[in-house]
């Protein structure tokens, strides 16, 4: 029988999880994730565990956000509109729209967020709903889900993330929607390459 070292890492940081009694020491898998890379143990605390505070999500987004420069495809007067004068007047003292400064922390908190709350709303990932019956005494049928068309993922939703970074819809479909499919699977690496390192440690313990 497979362990899924997920769920196992989410009960471990949910003692009170009615799935409690049934998983493994807490503290060995808890011992285990510690040897992971430290943006896949925030991610996993924060998707699998549930556990969302401030700090962590703060953290994780600083980490993102220092891997989007130094991959060195960003470059602030292409995705922003920041040129050098810009930059030389915020030495001097001179007000820089705050939006722009620090538009690679916006983009790397929201490329978390919407990693971490993946599901869809409306089917909350069951990727089907009931449908609608006007005989009580029927059962009702299952209709795919509207929201997602099936997938159970949220679906993309490109003005709410321009709004989020405090751009024109179409500056973020020019420079940044590529980017946010990168960086989603970069998570998703980072996702896979702490669940291996979770396993091999769980083997010698």
């Amino acid at each position: 029988m497979s362990v899924d070292y997920k769920e196992q890492a989410g009960i471990a940081m949910n003692p009170h999880s009615q799935l409690a009694d049934a998983a493994m020491d807490p503290q060995v898998t808890l011992g285990a994730l510690a040897f992971a890379d430290e943006l896949g143990r925030l991610l996993w605390r924060m998707k699998y565990g549930q556990d969302v505070k401030h700090a962590g999500m703060k953290r994780a987004t600083l980490i993102l956000a220092s891997r989007v420069r130094a991959s060195g495809k960003f470059k602030r007067s292409k995705f922003t509109g920041v040129t050098k004068a810009d930059r030389r007047d915020a030495r001097m003292g001179f007000d820089v729209e705050r939006s722009s400064v620090d538009i690679v922390e916006r983009f790397a908190a929201r490329v978390i967020t919407e990693w971490v709350a993946d599901l869809c709303v409306t089917c909350h990932g069951r990727r089907w709903i009931p449908r609608m019956s006007k005989s009580k005494a029927a059962a009702a049928p299952l209709l795919q889900c509207p929201g997602c068309g099936g997938t159970g993922r949220a679906p993309q939703d490109d003005a709410a993330r321009a709004r989020c970074m405090g751009l024109d819809l179409e500056v973020y479909r020019k420079h940044w929607s590529r980017l946010f499919a990168a960086m989603l699977a970069l998570l998703d690496e980072v996702d896979a390459a702490t669940e291996a390192t979770v396993k091999k440690q769980m083997r010698w313990r």
